[in-house]
């Protein structure tokens, strides 16, 4: 990235932006500097269900917010088995997962304030399980994190909970929903850019919310699309690189919480 904007390129990254905010901040000074685009996945929150959900959250269909709570299963075993490069610095299951719901989440309730987790890696060494790699029935090593468990504070005060249980059988079920004193909001996975939107106002009842907006498809490409449409009418994309330099703090600030045992504040 860092050599692309010294050659004067826009950039758009796959997630993440880079492995540490110092890093980070480095590179969207660099583009600043330059007057150059940086961008960065994940785009799916620019999806159908995502842009519903916003819609239903600034029309004041819940009332005031009270809450939210995210838990999401993956399976690191398989995923690392399938894909070896989750082993690498930046593959575990809050950087190269959880970072879809963050984005999904500040775009739809703000910015982060602080947080508080415990992240966990009970398997730092693990043994291939998936026939057909060449590491199948030997040990590998995976330093990354596996569990993650987190209070997050927003700047607008609402505190909610995000789960990552990498620990699990299930492969990628998620459960998304954000409360409030009116009724509940259920989203999909925001690992994706549509799926179902659904609305609980009383007796438990959900409701289908019918959604017509675009990009409810596996619309991977859409960040950059976009970004090139934002250069040629000269503003800000949307999956810009503050957006992605804040989800970045975010993450660290939960890692920095889970090693000192303590609340820890989102950087600016």
């Amino acid at each position: 990235i860092k050599q692309a904007l010294l050659s004067g390129k826009h950039v758009y990254t796959e997630k993440v932006l880079s492995l540490t905010v110092q890093e980070a901040k480095e590179l969207c000074q660099l583009a600043d500097e330059k007057g150059l685009y940086l961008g960065s996945a994940p785009d799916t929150f620019m999806g159908a269900a995502w842009q519903k959900g916003a819609q239903i959250l600034a029309g004041n269909t819940l009332a005031t917010v009270t809450g939210f709570d995210v838990y999401v299963n993956r399976n690191m075993d398989q995923i690392a088995n399938e894909y070896p490069f989750v082993r690498l610095a930046g593959g575990g299951v809050l950087y190269d997962y959880g970072v879809y719901h963050l984005t999904a989440l500040t775009f739809l309730l703000g910015r982060v304030k602080e947080v508080c987790a415990i992240v966990e890696n009970n398997k730092p060494v693990r043994i291939g399980t998936v026939e057909g790699p060449p590491d199948f029935g030997k040990e590998y090593a995976f330093p990354n994190e596996a569990q993650v468990t987190a209070i997050l504070r927003m700047e607008s005060g609402v505190v909610g909970t995000l789960t990552l249980n990498g620990e699990s059988t299930a492969y990628d079920l998620c459960h998304f929903r954000i409360y409030g004193e009116s009724g509940i909001l259920e989203l999909p996975n925001p690992n994706f850019f549509g799926g179902p939107v659904r609305i609980n106002h009383h007796d438990c009842i959900w409701e289908d919310v019918p959604n017509d907006l675009p990009f409810s498809e596996n619309s991977r490409g859409l960040g950059p699309s976009e970004m090139v449409q934002a250069i040629e009418e000269g503003r800000s994309n949307i999956a810009n690189k503050e957006r992605a330099l804040h989800v970045l703090s975010v993450m660290e600030a939960i890692m920095e919480s889970s090693k000192n045992r303590c609340f820890v504040p989102v950087k600016p």
